[in-house]
C-alpha cells in the first residue's frame, strides 16, 4: 500500500495531488514494507526497559536481507507499542522455494517504559495485546505477516470489515466529488477541531479489488480505490482517534463512495489503545 504521509488542513491537497505518482511507484514502494514475520515485545519491569525483536519471513532460496528501515514508538498515554518500517531482500534465485534460516531479528529498544498492558500495532493495524502487569503470563510473540497480505500481489483486498461500523456516517452513500479530496471531506475537514490533544491525521490509498470478486458489486467495476484515513489526537477525554476504509469508484461526477466502514480507538479503560466498535467509558 502507498502510505500517503502526513497530512493537515492545508497540506491535505498536495497529499492528494501527488497521489497518482504514488499509485505509480506502487511496487517499488512496497519492497521494504512485505517481509516482516513475528514482532516480539518483553518489557524489564526493573530497569523499565522495552525490548522489542522484530523478525523478517522465510525468504525465497538465494534471497538475503540487505536493508531496515524498522522504527519503535511507545504512547504510554494510550498504552501503544507501535512498530513500523520492514526488510528490504535481494531476489531469489528460485520463485517459490523458501530459505527459512535466512530469518533474522532486529531488537529495537525503548526506556523509561511502565509495566501495564499495551495494545502493539504494526503499520498503524492491530496486532495484540502485550500484558506486562505482574502475575500475567509474558507476552507472547505475534505474527505480522498475515496483516500484509492486502499490501502485496496483485492488490488483492483480504481485510474483513466484520468488527467495523458499516453505516458510520449518515448520508454517505449519497456522497460526490470530482476528486478523493473533495468526496472525503466531510471526514477529512471535521479534524482537528483544536489544537488540543496532538492532532494528526494520515490518508493511505490503493488500487484494489476484492479477494475472489471481480468488483464491489458483482457486475461492478473490476477495480476500485481504497483509502484509509486515519485520525488521533482527539480533543475528547473518551474517544483518542478513529479510522476510515472507504471503497470509491468512479461516478458520473468523478467520483462516489461505494462502501464506508469506521472504528474508533478508545483513550480510557479496558480498551484503551485498541480499534473497536463498541462504547468507550
Amino acid at each position: 500500500m502507498i502510505r500517503g504521509g502526513q497530512i493537515t488542513r492545508n497540506g491535505a491537497k498536495c497529499l492528494l495531488a501527488v497521489a497518482g505518482l504514488a499509485l505509480a511507484t506502487q511496487a517499488q514502494a512496497q519492497t521494504a514494507r512485505t517481509l516482516v514475520g513475528f514482532i516480539c515485545p518483553n518489557l524489564n519491569a526493573t530497569a523499565g526497559r522495552l525490548e522489542v525483536r522484530v523478525s523478517n519471513v522465510c525468504l525465497p532460496a538465494g534471497s538475503q536481507i540487505e536493508a531496515q528501515d524498522l522504527s519503535l514508538e511507545v504512547d504510554q498515554q494510550h498504552a501503544l507499542i507501535k512498530v513500523t518500517g520492514g526488510f528490504e531482500a535481494s531476489p531469489g534465485s528460485r520463485v517459490g522455494n523458501t530459505y527459512c534460516p535466512a530469518t533474522q531479528y532486529i531488537s529495537l529498544d525503548a526506556d523509561g517504559i511502565e509495566a501495564r498492558r499495551y495494545t502493539v500495532l504494526y503499520e498503524g493495524e492491530y496486532l495484540g495485546v502485550a500484558n506486562f502487569l505482574r502475575g500475567e503470563d509474558p507476552p507472547e510473540c505475534l505474527d505480522a505477516s498475515n496483516l500484509l497480505a492486502r499490501r502485496s500481489g496483485p492488490s488483492i483486498l483480504r481485510l474483513s470489515f466484520a468488527d467495523w461500523d458499516a453505516n458510520p456516517v449518515a448520508g454517505w452513500r449519497d456522497w460526490r466529488g470530482t476528486d478523493p479530496w473533495t468526496l472525503l471531506s466531510p471526514i477529512l475537514s471535521t479534524h482537528p477541531e483544536s489544537l488540543e490533544g496532538g492532532p494528526r491525521a494520515s490518508v493511505e490509498m490503493e488500487r484494489l479489488r476484492w479477494r475472489g470478486v471481480s468488483g464491489m458489486n458483482r457486475g461492478g467495476p473490476p477495480w476500485f480505490i481504497g483509502v484509509w484515513i486515519t485520525r488521533h489526537g482527539f480533543a475528547d477525554d473518551s474517544v483518542s482517534g478513529d479510522r476510515y476504509f472507504a471503497g470509491i469508484v468512479p461516478d458520473e461526477a468523478g467520483w462516489r463512495v461505494e462502501r464506508l466502514w469506521r472504528q474508533h480507538m478508545c483513550a480510557r479503560g479496558d480498551q484503551a489503545g485498541q480499534w473497536t466498535t463498541t462504547g468507550c467509558p
